[in-house]
């Protein structure tokens, strides 16, 4: 059974960086066994990081991809920088 991996990238220093290559517990990419379960643990993180970011707590731009087959580790080529407002 191929599985779905939610994997995330951050904008640190000016560049998209996967969360696997970062030495922080908790950014790894995780497997899930259906895209509806990645799908809804992807909208639950980013909706809790908004709930941190209208808290007033500092929260690095982030980009949540939810993918068959493996894990993604390399930056997407077209990942445009992330919207500050």
């Amino acid at each position: 059974m191929t599985g779905w991996w939610l994997s995330v990238f951050m904008f640190v220093n000016g560049a998209w960086v996967s969360g696997a290559s970062l030495e922080v517990d908790g950014w790894a990419p995780r497997e899930y066994e259906t895209s509806e379960i990645c799908e809804t643990r992807k909208a639950f993180t980013i909706g809790s990081l908004a709930q941190s970011a209208a808290a007033g707590r500092a929260v690095t731009p982030t980009h949540w991809v939810c993918n068959e087959g493996a894990a993604l580790t390399e930056v997407p080529a077209d990942l445009p920088p992330p919207v500050v407002e």
